[in-house]
C-alpha cells in the first residue's frame, strides 16, 4: 500500500510540475476567500484543454446553463464562472486525494517502523491491578493467541523489608481490637486482609478452629479455664511470605510440536516480565523460539480503509459543490415564480394605461435598473428584462426577443406569458389585456397556492421539534409522580 500511495504523490507532484510549466491562465482572478486552491487552476485548466471535447460534453455545458440562471444577460462572466465553478470542483478532489495520500502513507510507515521496535507492555504501579495483553505467536503460518500477565511494579528488598516491618507493626496492634493484650483474649479479634499503603497482603491460619476462627472469631462459651492457642500470619507479597506455603501439583497435558513450541514461548514471555519486575514496562523481543511475537491490535489495518474513505469525502466534496450550484438555481426558480403575478399585475396596469408592450416592458426594466444602482439587490426577473431592453435597443424584432426570454427562464408561467404575447404579435389577436387580466387572477391563485404549501413545509419542520417539547413536558409531569409512588 505504501507503495501505491508513494507512485500517487510522485504522480501528482509530476502532473503539477509540467502543468505549472504549461499552465493557461484565466482571464479573471479567482476571489481568494471563495477559491483557496487557485494556484491549481492552471495547472488543471491545462489538463482539460487536452481532453476539450470531452470536458465541454461531460460537464461543461450542463455548468453554463446553470450559470446562465444565475447570471443574466452575461455572456463573459457566465463562461468565466461556469469555469471557476468546474476548476474549483476538481481542485478540491485533488488536494483531498493528496491529502488522503500522505495521510496513508504516514500510517504505513508508523505501523512499519513499530513492527520492526520492540514491543512494550505497560506495567501498573506498586499494589495496583495486573495488565492483560494479547500477544500473537506465528508458528510457521499459523497464527496462535497468546496472552501475558504483566504484574505491577515489585519492591526492591530493601523496600520490601521496610513495609514487612511496619506491616507488623500494624497488624501487632490492629488485631487485639477491644481485647487489652494477648495474655488475655476474651473478644473477637480484627484480621485486617491488607496493609494501609501497602502492597502486602495478610492471611491469617487458626491453629485451633474450635477455639478461634480464620476470621478472628473467639468460641469461649463453653470453656471452664483459659486455654493457649495461635494464629499463624502469612505476610504474602508477590511470590515472597513469611510463613510456610503449600504448593499444588498440577501435570501438564500432552502438547503437539506446535503446542510446545507456544509453551516454551509462554515460559520466555513469564521469564521476560519476571526479569523486569522492577522496571515500569516489559520489553519482548520479536522473535521467540523461532515464533513470531505480535501485539494483538498490530494486525488489523486501517490504512485501506483511510484511503477509501478519503476517496469517498473528496466524492462527497464534489457533489456538495454541485447541490450548492443547484440550490442558486432552485432559489432562482423560486424568486421568479415569486415575481410572476407582480410582473403580470404592472404589466396590465401600463397596457391599460395605453403603452405598448415593448414600451411597458422597456419603463420596468429601467425603474429596476435605477432600484437596482441604489439599493444593489438583484431580482432574477427584472435582469431577464433588461437583456430584453437590450435586445430591443440593438434591434432585436419583438417575436425573437420574447421568444428568448421564455426559452432562458424555462419555466411554465413564464412560457404560458410568452405564448400569449407571440400568439398576438403573428395573429394580431384582440383583448391582450383582457387576457393578462386572466392569466393575472390564475397567478395570484398559483401565488396563494405556493404559499399555502410553503406553510405546509414550515410546519412539518417545526413537527419534531414539538415532539420534543411534548416528551420533555410528559417527563418533567411524570417524573414527580413516580418519585412519590416509589417514596
Amino acid at each position: 500500500m505504501i507503495v501505491i500511495n508513494i507512485g500517487c504523490l510522485i504522480a501528482l507532484f509530476i502532473l503539477y510540475i509540467i502543468g505549472k510549466k504549461k499552465e493557461i491562465k484565466l482571464e479573471v482572478e479567482p476571489d481568494k476567500k471563495e477559491h483557496p486552491f487557485r494556484s491549481l487552476y492552471g495547472p488543471i485548466l491545462f489538463y482539460l484543454t487536452i481532453f476539450s471535447k470531452k470536458y465541454k460534453r461531460s460537464f461543461g455545458e450542463k455548468t453554463k446553463e446553470a450559470m446562465g440562471m444565475l447570471y443574466v444577460g452575461d455572456k463573459k462572466k457566465i463562461k468565466e464562472m461556469a469555469l471557476l465553478h468546474s476548476l474549483k470542483k476538481i481542485s478540491i478532489v485533488v488536494i483531498v486525494f493528496a491529502v488522503v495520500q500522505m495521510v496513508c502513507l504516514f500510517v504505513g510507515i508508523e505501523q512499519i517502523k513499530s513492527k520492526n521496535q520492540k514491543i512494550v507492555l505497560e506495567r501498573q504501579e506498586v499494589g495496583e491491578s495486573t495488565n492483560e495483553y494479547e500477544l500473537k505467536v506465528k508458528v510457521k503460518d499459523e497464527t496462535r493467541p497468546v496472552s501475558i500477565t504483566v504484574n505491577p511494579q515489585t519492591y526492591t528488598e530493601k523496600e520490601y523489608q521496610e513495609k514487612l516491618k511496619e506491616a507488623k507493626a500494624y497488624i501487632s496492634k490492629t488485631m487485639l481490637g477491644e481485647n487489652e493484650s494477648y495474655e488475655c483474649i476474651t473478644t473477637k479479634l480484627i484480621c485486617p486482609s491488607s496493609i494501609p499503603d501497602s502492597a502486602i497482603s495478610v492471611q491469617y491460619f487458626s491453629q485451633n478452629y474450635d477455639l478461634i476462627e480464620d476470621d478472628g472469631t473467639i468460641h469461649n462459651q463453653s470453656l471452664t479455664k483459659e486455654e493457649v492457642s495461635s494464629i499463624i500470619v502469612q505476610y504474602r507479597y508477590g511470590d515472597k511470605m513469611e510463613e510456610e506455603e503449600i504448593p499444588m501439583v498440577i501435570f501438564p497435558r500432552k502438547l503437539s510440536k506446535e503446542g510446545k513450541m507456544v509453551q516454551a514461548v509462554k515460559e520466555k514471555l513469564k521469564k521476560l516480565e519476571q526479569d523486569s519486575i522492577h522496571s515500569p514496562v516489559v520489553v519482548i523481543p520479536k522473535t521467540i523460539e523461532q515464533c513470531g511475537i505480535l501485539l494483538a491490535q498490530e494486525e488489523k489495518s486501517n490504512v485501506l480503509l483511510l484511503f477509501f474513505g478519503g476517496l469517498f469525502i473528496a466524492g462527497l466534496l464534489y457533489m456538495q459543490q454541485e447541490e450548492a450550484l443547484k440550490k442558486q438555481v432552485k432559489q432562482r426558480n423560486d424568486q421568479l415564480l415569486r415575481d410572476y403575478p407582480e410582473l403580470v399585475n404592472k404589466l396590465v396596469l401600463l397596457l391599460g394605461a395605453g403603452m405598448t408592450m415593448k414600451g411597458a416592458i422597456t419603463k420596468m426594466a429601467m425603474d429596476y435598473k435605477r432600484k437596482r444602482e441604489q439599493s444593489g439587490k438583484i431580482q432574477y426577473l427584472y435582469e431577464e428584462m433588461l437583456v430584453m431592453m437590450y435586445e430591443f435597443q440593438s434591434g432585436g424584432s419583438e417575436l425573437q426577443v420574447y421568444y428568448n426570454f421564455g426559452r432562458r427562464i424555462k419555466l411554465a408561467p413564464y412560457l404560458k406569458f410568452t405564448t400569449l404575447i407571440l400568439q398576438n404579435l403573428k395573429k394580431g389577436a384582440k383583448d391582450l389585456t383582457h387576457m393578462l387580466e386572466q392569466e393575472e387572477l390564475v397567478a395570484f391563485a398559483g401565488r396563494k397556492e405556493r404559499a399555502k404549501v410553503l406553510g405546509e413545509e414550515a410546519g412539518s419542520k417545526l413537527l419534531l421539534p414539538m415532539m420534543l417539547i411534548l416528551i420533555m413536558i410528559i417527563i418533567m409531569i411524570m417524573f414527580p409522580a413516580l418519585s412519590s409512588f416509589s417514596v
